[in-house]
């Protein structure tokens, strides 16, 4: 983020503009374990309320609730931790049919 000052000849006044770099990624990767023996994947900036919403069923994208059994991981998502890397490492280790990503 920086400032910048601009002068605006017409009015002669002093404009201050600021610019940001606004990411809208979500910030957190999140890997659960179903009772069924599932692997959920999904991000969220705020994990505990999605999760919340996975486990309880409120979440508009999954037909029917989702019994949690475990939180395998909640991590920070990187350059290197994404969310399709992450679906890419766990679908080569569990195969494709035990993945569901949210």
């Amino acid at each position: 983020m920086f400032n910048t000052n601009t002068f605006h000849m017409r009015t002669a006044s002093k404009v201050r503009t600021t610019r940001t770099n606004v990411n809208h990624q979500p910030n957190y990767v999140f890997v659960l374990l179903t009772h069924k023996g599932k692997i959920v994947i999904g991000q969220a900036n705020n994990s505990a309320r999605r999760i919340a919403a996975i486990n309880s069923g409120s979440n508009p994208a999954l037909p029917e609730p989702l019994s949690i059994n475990r939180v395998i991981g909640v991590k920070e998502r990187t350059e290197e931790r994404t969310l399709i890397t992450t679906v890419k490492k766990f679908i080569d280790k569990y195969g494709e049919n035990n993945v569901i990503v949210v």
